[in-house]
C-alpha cells in the first residue's frame, strides 16, 4: 500500500474560512477531472498527467504550504497550489519556477517519502504488522546509505507494534527521529475514518497519539495526516487545532 502523490497542506484555520471552502470544493472538482477526461478519450488532460506520472515517481511528495505571511489570503494560497499541481503536470521544469514563485510569499514546500499503510484492510492485522515492519526496516536502510534521505510516518498504533515486537528496528527509529531523518507525523493512534465516529472519539484519537510521539521521541505532531479518508465533516478544524495541530494532510484519489 505504498503510494506516490502530491498533497497539498493548508493551516487548519483556513479550513473555516469561506473562501478557503469554496476554492477547496474547486481543488477536489479538478482533481475529478482526471479519471473523467481518460476514461473519455485520449484528451489533452490525459495527455497532461503523464509527465506528472514520471515526477511522482521519484517518490512520494507533499507540497507543505503555510501561511507566514498574513496577507496571503486563503483563497490566494489554494489557487496558486492548484496552478502549481496544473503545471507541473503540463510541464515538470517549470516546477522549479512555482516553487520559487511560493517562496517568494514566504511560504515553503519540501519532498519526503512516505508510505501509506492501512491498519485494517482487506487482510489480517498480522499482514499489517509485517508490511509495517518490512517497510519500515527498508526506510531505516536507505537512510543509513542516503544522508539526504527523508521518510514520514503517521499512526502511533503502527510504531507501538515494531517497539513491542522488534526493539532493535524501533531503536534504529529513535536514533533517525533524532536525527531528523525520520518525521513522524499525524499525532493519532491511528488514520482514523473522518465520518463515523463521534467528536470525542477523535479527540481520544489526538490525545492517545500525541501522548505516545511525546513518551517515545519527546516530540508532539503538528498536522493531522489523513491522506485516505473519505469525507471531513465541519467540526474538525477545532479538533484538531485543540490537538495541537494547525496543518492537515490529505489527498485526492
Amino acid at each position: 500500500m505504498c503510494a506516490n502523490s502530491w498533497a497539498i497542506t493548508l493551516p487548519a484555520r483556513s479550513l473555516s474560512h469561506p473562501a478557503g471552502v469554496g476554492l477547496g470544493v474547486l481543488v477536489a472538482a479538478a482533481a475529478m477531472l482526471g479519471p473523467v477526461a481518460l476514461r473519455a478519450g485520449r484528451s489533452l488532460l490525459a495527455e497532461s498527467l503523464a509527465p506528472l506520472a514520471r515526477v511522482t515517481a521519484l517518490g512520494a511528495s507533499v507540497l507543505a504550504l503555510t501561511d507566514h505571511n498574513p496577507e496571503w489570503a486563503t483563497a490566494g494560497l489554494i489557487a496558486t497550489a492548484l496552478g502549481l499541481w496544473i503545471q507541473a503536470a503540463r510541464k515538470p521544469s517549470r516546477l522549479d519556477w512555482h516553487l520559487g514563485f511560493l517562496a517568494a510569499w514566504g511560504a515553503w514546500a519540501t519532498r519526503l517519502q512516505h508510505a501509506h499503510i492501512d491498519t485494517a484492510w482487506l487482510w489480517p492485522i498480522r499482514e499489517t504488522i509485517r508490511k509495517c515492519t518490512r517497510t519500515f526496516a527498508s526506510a531505516v536502510r536507505l537512510m543509513d546509505d542516503y544522508p539526504e534521505y527523508r521518510f514520514s510516518c503517521s499512526q502511533a498504533q503502527q510504531y507501538a507494534w515494531i517497539e513491542e515486537r522488534h526493539p532493535d528496528l524501533f531503536e534504529r527509529i529513535t536514533v533517525k527521529v533524532r536525527g531528523g531523518q525520520w518525521i513522524p507525523v499525524g499525532g493519532m493512534w491511528v488514520e482514523a475514518d473522518m465520518n463515523l465516529p463521534s467528536g470525542e472519539s477523535l479527540a481520544r484519537q489526538i490525545v492517545h497519539g500525541q501522548r505516545w510521539f511525546e513518551s517515545r521521541f519527546g516530540m508532539r505532531c503538528t498536522e493531522v495526516w489523513i491522506p485516505d479518508v473519505f469525507g471531513y465533516p465541519a467540526s474538525l478544524p477545532q479538533i484538531f487545532v485543540a490537538g495541537g495541530c494547525d496543518r492537515f494532510v490529505t489527498s485526492a484519489h
